[in-house]
């Protein structure tokens, strides 16, 4: 073979080392954000630095394959305690790459589904919530209405109805207004400090980030993030509305029982778990180690193999003295 046919499968053999572990590197890297909350702190030394030494032990296994002693670049140990270093390595390789194709190709899905579950649970409980307080406060002003027209007739004082709506009595020889309306309109405001009480209360409950739909959608690696905070929020949830109910008795608030929040906190994300979604999938795992490996390997596959001496022509005879 030519010098030039030498350097040209030396170059491809080089090219296809960097393109194979690069393509590696990838699938490494959005594995270990997806198995470590999106840290780049941990997945960029994981993924660089196994990459790293990976095209360190492949150009060494290159070498031995090509050459008939060990060089001095392998330490002179041999084929196989480089296989055995070769092996070590790829097993993290191997892990956090099937991670993501796991997490890409189901648990991701998964995770936007549980989110969006998450969210519209609280916002159900969010929205019956303000409409059974917003109606009970209109009733509540309008009987005191009622009550307040008593007040002339001589039939009630201001001291009774304040201590029937649990407001001072101040309040209620000041209400005013010129017409019916804003006469009501008065009345339906001497609840707002009970009802800001009130929603001051059940409010971080139900208190959701604006844009936890659209962090679901993206592909960002927030989905995790976005299940931790739902998750706060319905222990929240479960910890406090029982409470508030019993506290605002008479109003009867329609608050999700500690049941039905409990299986809302049940439904969790897998995004973080690489180890639990390696074992729920072990055929697919081991078709991708294959791959995996196949790609990494390619380049040593790809070098020139040792040959090995020409076998002599010559036949042995015996010499005659």
């Amino acid at each position: 073979m030519s010098t030039d046919s030498k350097e040209k499968i030396k170059l491809l053999i080089e090219n296809s080392q960097y393109v194979c572990l690069f393509i590696v590197l990838i699938g490494l890297f959005i594995g270990t954000m997806y198995a470590h909350g999106a840290s780049l702190f941990l997945s960029i030394p994981i993924s660089f630095g196994l990459i790293f030494l990976m095209n360190y032990v492949i150009g060494i296994l290159i070498s031995l394959r090509k050459e008939t002693r060990p060089s001095s670049s392998s330490f002179n140990m041999g084929k196989v305690p480089w296989w055995g270093i070769y092996i070590l390595i790829s097993l993290p390789i191997s892990f956090y790459t099937i991670h993501m194709f796991n997490v890409e190709f189901g648990e991701l899905e998964n995770t936007r589904s549980i989110g969006s579950e998450k969210i519209k649970f609280i916002s159900d409980c969010k929205a019956k919530s303000e409409a059974i307080i917003k109606k009970h406060y209109e009733n509540q002003g309008l009987a005191l209405y009622t009550d307040y027209q008593a007040i002339g007739n001589g039939i009630e004082t201001a001291e009774t109805i304040a201590e029937k709506y649990n407001i001072s009595a101040e309040r209620v020889t000041n209400i005013f207004g010129n017409t019916v309306e804003e006469i009501h309109q008065n009345t339906k405001m001497a609840f707002d400090n009970q009802k800001g009480k009130l929603n001051k209360r059940i409010e971080p409950c139900f208190d959701l980030d604006i844009n936890s739909t659209g962090k679901l959608a993206m592909h960002n690696f927030k989905q995790k993030e976005v299940i931790d905070a739902l998750d706060t929020r319905l222990q929240l949830m479960k910890d406090s509305l029982e409470i508030i109910k019993a506290d605002y008795s008479t109003i009867q608030l329609e608050l999700p029982a500690s049941s039905d929040i409990e299986l809302e906190l049940n439904k969790k994300s897998l995004i973080d778990q690489p180890l639990v979604l390696l074992r729920s999938n072990p055929f697919s795992s081991i078709v991708l180690v294959l791959i995996i490996n196949l790609i990494i390997l390619l380049p040593l596959f790809l070098s020139e193999r040792r040959k090995a001496p020409p076998k002599s022509n010559k036949i042995n005879t015996v010499t005659k003295h």
